[in-house]
């Protein structure tokens, strides 16, 4: 768990580049307040989530790590009901964070789309700057 999150956390941080890039690009006030938005979820998922999901993972760990077998199967149900709820926590993350990253990837698309048409008709004579 610990390394997936270690994963998503790297990602999302090679995903604040775009939208860095992004930011140079955009010249409209409802554009750059969408990706201000999407900037702070972004920042939201590194600070806070992935930091509160690393704590729980580790103190699960930790607790796991100082049973011995014999208290394990007398608290076998309560350890695997906590294993479970970390498991649907990790997959609760992945799907968000997925849907974040899509988000993204569909912003910087549409603002790289609209840079290349601007740049198109300028070419083109059709736009003076």
């Amino acid at each position: 768990w610990l390394s997936d999150l270690e994963f998503y956390n790297t990602e999302l941080i090679f995903l604040g580049k775009p939208i860095d890039k992004a930011f140079l690009r955009i010249t409209s006030a409802p554009k750059m307040a969408e990706l201000k938005t999407l900037e702070e979820k972004l920042k939201s998922v590194q600070q806070e989530t992935i930091g509160e999901l690393r704590s729980k993972f580790i103190q699960h760990e930790h607790e796991l790590s100082t049973l011995d077998m014999d208290i394990f199967k007398m608290r076998r149900k309560r350890v695997e009901e906590a294993h479970k709820r970390h498991w649907e926590m990790l997959n609760s993350f992945v799907g968000k964070t997925r849907q974040l990253l899509n988000e993204v990837f569909v912003f910087v698309e549409q603002q790289l789309k609209l840079s290349k048409e601007v740049k198109a008709e300028y070419e083109s004579g059709g736009l003076a700057l």
